[in-house]
């Protein structure tokens, strides 16, 4: 924990765009993240390993600076992102999730999650993305999509999008919320 504060002490003299990735656990937010950051990574699905608590890395893209939050997706330490993002301005909660996560107990798990988040007054002005991990083209995100329209709490704070986790950056979409994940927080920072 000495280590987690550490950190954070040193991010808040930055002026990084912080994103925080989270999911349920395998949802991809670590293959995106080191994808994102190391294209020609070829057996990333079998070499990586679950994050047990955090990830943070600097994305350098389009002339900014994006400090990545990957985030455990481990029912212990959901408390996490939450006391993160009241030391350092979350810009940006990038939520992952897979068709694993289609069972009643996985939506549950998912959506308490993402209600205490949209509840927290430290993402009071964090924009919300939905990515929905479509490894093979033939997956559906559709009915999951609409399933968590229905159960937000305010459905115009998110986005939703599906991507591709093991492209990184060469999945336009990724690409696409980055932008629109820049544009919030310059958005943000020129009103402040």
């Amino acid at each position: 924990m000495a280590f987690l504060l550490e950190k954070i002490a040193n991010i808040r003299k930055t002026q990084n765009i912080n994103v925080f990735l989270c999911g349920l656990r395998s949802s991809g937010k670590t293959t995106l993240l080191y994808k994102s950051l190391m294209n020609d990574w070829h057996n990333i699905c079998t070499e990586i390993e679950p994050t047990t608590l955090y990830h943070y890395e600097e994305l350098h893209f389009g002339g900014m600076k994006y400090g990545i939050w990957d985030f455990s997706g481990d029912v212990k330490v959901r408390y996490i992102p939450a006391y993160v993002a009241r030391q350092v301005q979350a810009t940006a909660v990038v939520y992952l999730v897979t068709g694993m996560e289609h069972s009643t107990t996985a939506r549950n798990e998912m959506m308490d999650w993402i209600h205490s988040m949209e509840r927290d007054d430290a993402f009071a002005t964090s924009i919300f993305i939905v990515l929905f991990n479509k490894i093979s083209p033939d997956e559906h995100s559709h009915s999951m999509e609409e399933y968590m329209k229905d159960n937000l709490l305010n459905k115009d704070r998110f986005l939703f999008l599906n991507v591709n986790v093991t492209l990184g950056l060469h999945d336009p979409n990724w690409v696409k919320a980055l932008e629109i994940i820049r544009t919030h927080y310059k958005k943000h920072t020129t009103a402040s």
